[in-house]
């Protein structure tokens, strides 16, 4: 896999060409990026927050096949931390 600095600089070669988010985050799984470093490296290369970034990937059909583990896995953390707190 690319370092981070250079699939930046190949997702803004992407995006200067024309490819749509879709494309992009496409290109990084494909380079082994994880869905975390995806979020990391698209909030740089459109210059979001990282919470829009977390958002658009987690949106997005790339990362579909992982969407509904990751909604489980965030509501029974925010049921953890809710009951902890009570």
């Amino acid at each position: 896999m690319m370092d981070n600095q250079t699939l930046i600089s190949e997702c803004r070669k992407l995006t200067a060409q024309g490819k749509d988010h879709e494309e992009i985050m496409h290109f990084l799984r494909a380079e082994g990026c994880s869905k975390v470093t995806s979020i990391a490296i698209i909030a740089r290369v459109l210059e979001v927050g990282l919470g829009q970034a977390k958002e658009i990937v987690h949106a997005s059909q790339t990362w579909a096949d992982v969407r509904e583990r990751d909604d489980r896995f965030h509501n029974s953390l925010g049921e953890n931390l809710t009951q902890e707190e009570g």
